[in-house]
């Protein structure tokens, strides 16, 4: 039988992946942050992702799944929040492979599949620095796959749209039901990275068919007139665009009253320095 490891194992995608790996007959070491309680893997939690010790023998393939989401515009994110967010998303996958490589024999085939994000190719508001680290390890695959094309290693990285998962969550103003199912979109990676050919697709895009919003009104972005106006004027713009829907007036008038005031505490603070 054929091992598989696969760190971060306790996400929804890396554990759909495992059901699936599972199916196939695979032996499969997880390592995670977050406790994994699964008696048909060996587990192991882990604090870090430098310098893990892995069982390579008659390993088949690494699955690297551990990432971390924050929807944010970058101005108002904390020092911690950013530096969780490269190394999750970067650093801890730098680490993993790192590792990995220096242990595994390198004249058998092996597969080392990184789980990106769309974020890769097209970031935008609130996934600026998400997006910046996932684009990072797409450039990092592309290296990899130079690196080591004179051996039977081959680096995959695989980018998926908004997931019906924790991440998904908390991407704003989605519709639920057209988010990506984990358990779809996990049968689809492994059906690809196990085949026995001589097939290799080194960057993979699932996205999903139609991409539907929520239709209300978010005004953690401000709309463009908001800026200009005294008080009063902004919350009746508020509601006239919340269209005299008492749910989403509350909601909104609630987001948009803690931002006002979020924006006059920067203000106060950046005045006092």
């Amino acid at each position: 039988m054929t091992n598989w490891i696969v760190t971060g194992a306790s996400g929804s995608l890396a554990s759909a992946c495992i059901e699936v790996l599972l199916a196939k007959g695979k032996v499969v070491h997880g390592f995670s942050r977050r406790m994994v309680e699964d008696e048909r893997i060996s587990f192991k939690q882990v604090t870090e992702y430098n310098g893990i010790k892995f069982d390579t023998e008659n390993c088949e393939g690494l699955l690297i799944a551990q990432g971390h989401f924050l929807y944010e515009q970058i101005e108002f994110m904390s020092i911690s929040e950013v530096s969780e967010l490269v190394d999750a998303n970067f650093l801890s996958q730098i680490h993993v492979v790192h590792s990995f490589l220096q242990q595994v024999n390198k004249n058998n085939r092996i597969d080392i599949i990184i789980l990106g994000s769309t974020s890769a190719y097209e970031a935008g508001r609130g996934t600026v620095v998400y997006g910046a680290a996932k684009a990072g390890m797409l450039a990092f695959v592309k290296a990899l796959n130079k690196e080591y094309i004179d051996t039977d290693v081959r680096f995959w990285f695989i980018s998926t749209g908004t997931l019906a998962n924790e991440m998904g969550a908390k991407v704003p103003n989605q519709d639920p039901n057209s988010l990506l199912d984990p358990k779809l979109v996990a049968k689809r990676i492994i059906e690809a990275v196990t085949t026995e050919s001589n097939l290799w697709e080194p960057e993979i895009t699932i996205r999903r068919r139609h991409i539907k919003l929520v239709n209300r009104v978010r005004f953690r972005n401000f709309h463009p007139k908001l800026g200009k106006m005294n008080l009063s004027s902004q919350i009746r713009l508020v509601l006239k665009l919340s269209n005299g829907r008492l749910t989403t007036i509350i909601t909104d008038l609630i987001l948009f009253l803690i931002r006002n005031l979020h924006l006059k505490l920067l203000r106060y603070q950046s005045n006092l320095k």
